[in-house]
């Protein structure tokens, strides 16, 4: 609780987080909130802000204060959209790994499906075409599809196929100096994050 780091953007928004992530382990929670608000503040940038913002949210809602936690995540959405593509980076990446191959198609859907810039920045950074659909409410149409399919409106999975239309194809436009610039850019944020350097 004392720490006092220098005015920088990595170890101490890293310290304060770590400081809200001991309070929700000690289930005070309103502390934990607060450290974890305050270290996204601190940090200001899209490696560790989005990250401890989510993190804040999450307390909020299992205390029932669903309201504050959208704003939280509110705030991710509209500051931070380029790390949910770094993110994306990231993790489509370590699962070609693990299945031994690429990703062939990447199909998006949700809320933050509906911003141009973080599709377009999402196929630059991927070197890859992101295809939006019509329909960006997945979940809700997963489970009307479903319901058709149980009760006859739909005869079979390729009827359900067949629905799925492309509203929007974004397509790699970023030099590749300039996407590896920015990866290890994101790569050294995160090193130096997890290892405090």
């Amino acid at each position: 609780e004392k720490f006092d780091g220098a005015d920088d953007a990595m170890i101490s928004p890293a310290a304060i987080g770590a400081l809200g992530n001991a309070y929700a382990h000690l289930n005070q929670l309103d502390k934990a909130v607060s450290n974890l608000k305050k270290a996204a503040e601190k940090a200001d940038n899209n490696s560790l802000s989005p990250t401890f913002l989510i993190q804040a949210g999450e307390i909020l809602e299992s205390q029932g204060n669903k309201a504050e936690a959208l704003k939280l995540y509110q705030q991710v959405k509209e500051k931070y959209y380029e790390s949910m593509a770094y993110q994306t980076y990231d993790l489509l990446k370590a699962m070609s790994e693990d299945l031994n191959k690429g990703i062939e198609t990447l199909k998006v859907d949700g809320g933050a499906a509906e911003n141009n810039f973080l599709l377009q920045f999402t196929a630059d950074i991927m070197d890859q075409e992101v295809y939006r659909p019509v329909c960006i409410e997945t979940t809700s149409l997963g489970a009307a599809y479903l319901a058709g399919l149980a009760t006859g409106y739909w005869h079979s999975e390729d009827d359900v196929i067949s629905n799925w239309q492309i509203d929007r194809i974004f397509r790699p436009s970023m030099k590749t100096e300039r996407r590896e610039i920015l990866l290890e850019g994101w790569h050294d944020a995160v090193s130096r994050t997890l290892t405090g350097n």
